[in-house]
């Protein structure tokens, strides 16, 4: 990936709506992470946009819902799409740091327990 100029008229995002579509067929969850993360290789230099990146995570969930794709069997509507989580919220995999009351569960922010049970 070149490191041009970001140009909106040019722009063609990663997402996850276009990519689902062949998921199971021609496509699949891993492949669409190894390009987000491909991006994210190509741009974080500049970006400076991580604290922490779980690649090993998100392959292994990404290879979890592959499988589910090829068998018909999706948990959700964005069973494999990749998640970043803000680094204010503290994950079992990251350093956060602000805990918001009764939104706290066992040290995990309830609503990232939510997106990965569904995704």
């Amino acid at each position: 990936m070149s490191q041009s100029t970001y140009d909106p008229a040019e722009f063609q995002p990663l997402t996850f709506h276009d990519a689902v579509l062949a998921f199971g067929d021609t496509d699949s969850p891993r492949a669409y992470l190894e390009r987000c993360l491909e991006v994210i290789d190509a741009r974080e230099p500049t970006v400076k946009a991580w604290v922490t990146l779980n690649q090993a995570g998100a392959r292994a969930a990404a290879d979890a819902s592959t499988s589910r794709y090829k068998a018909g069997r999706p948990l959700s509507t964005i069973d494999g799409m990749p998640v970043g989580i803000k680094d204010i919220l503290q994950t079992k995999d990251s350093e956060g740091f602000n805990r918001i009351g009764s939104h706290w569960k066992n040290g995990v922010y309830q609503r990232v327990m939510l997106l990965r049970s569904i995704s």
